[in-house]
């Protein structure tokens, strides 16, 4: 709602108030390979500091899963995608 003086009280439109995201979309090919987890603990530890929570995907080499990912993430307003 937005109240403008000697108009009236206003509906916002959803695109105008948007709440910040907190979530960083992070995509891989596997998650089980030999230095993913690794690299995933300090992604999340990093992250973790600044109050963002990482969203893992594995498109296991998969073209159509991958765009599936992202069009998932636009969806949910993720932050940031990493690829």
């Amino acid at each position: 709602m937005e109240r403008i003086q000697g108009s009236g009280t206003y509906v916002r439109s959803q695109t105008a108030v948007q709440p910040k995201s907190h979530t960083v979309g992070v995509i891989t090919t596997y998650i089980s390979e030999h230095i993913f987890p690794e690299i995933f603990q300090g992604i999340d530890n990093a992250f973790s500091e600044y109050w963002y929570m990482p969203l893992v995907f594995a498109t296991r080499n998969s073209v159509k899963k991958e765009r599936s990912i992202v069009s998932l993430t636009i969806d949910r307003k993720v932050l940031k995608v990493i690829k």
